[in-house]
């Protein structure tokens, strides 16, 4: 069940230690790629992203999103800053729980 994140925020930092701690796989990317972290989710099959709300938008609308099956991912947590309700949106159709994105 490996984590991916960027070091995007200070804060994130704390997902690796309590991950490590705990003995899960953490992917770090040290610069974020659409591509790169689309190709390592499917690759890895990825279950956790620790992301900033750009990304998250980004990963909504961006067409590079559906070479890949992200179908592992379960949860994206977001930091640094509020997200709209757009990012929510775009937020639950990464999950699967809607079936057409409005974002």
């Amino acid at each position: 069940m490996p984590n991916i994140l960027t070091f995007t925020h200070l804060g994130l930092t704390a997902v690796v230690h309590i991950a490590v701690y705990m003995g899960i796989e953490v992917v770090v990317i040290p610069k974020f790629d659409l591509e790169k972290f689309c190709a390592i989710t499917e690759r890895r099959k990825v279950t956790y992203a620790a992301v900033v709300p750009p990304v998250v938008l980004l990963l909504g609308k961006s067409p590079v999103v559906s070479k890949y099956n992200l179908s592992s991912l379960r949860m994206i947590s977001s930091g640094a800053a509020p997200l709209t309700k757009e990012l929510v949106v775009c937020y639950v159709y990464l999950l699967g729980s809607i079936q057409t994105p409005r974002c």
